[in-house]
């Protein structure tokens, strides 16, 4: 069981709303039912938290191609070294979301 915070359940929030705006996502009412509940509840199982990455994953790729951001905080990763980085991702975040 995941249990949310703030910063979570703002990013659920905006998750829901390009589930809604975007054409090519199939199984929205899915998709919606699992965060309106995780937002109701504050948690949702680790079921949904895979579906949910899912979805994250295809809103990350499409707000954020090309730029360096990390996938796992949403924090510029532009003038960080090399060395700390995976992909875009900061090293310790892809670290920590790989250890979960």
């Amino acid at each position: 069981m995941v249990i949310c915070n703030t910063q979570q359940l703002k990013g659920l929030m905006r998750l829901r709303k390009f589930v809604e705006d975007c054409s090519t996502i199939t199984k929205k009412q899915g998709i919606i039912s699992i965060i309106d509940n995780a937002l109701t509840e504050g948690c949702y199982s680790s079921i949904h938290q895979k579906k949910l990455n899912q979805v994250r994953n295809i809103w990350f790729d499409r707000t954020h191609a090309g730029e360096f951001i990390c996938r796992h905080c949403l924090g510029d990763t532009s003038q960080v070294d090399y060395d700390y980085l995976h992909g875009t991702d900061h090293l310790e975040c892809a670290l920590k979301e790989e250890t979960k």
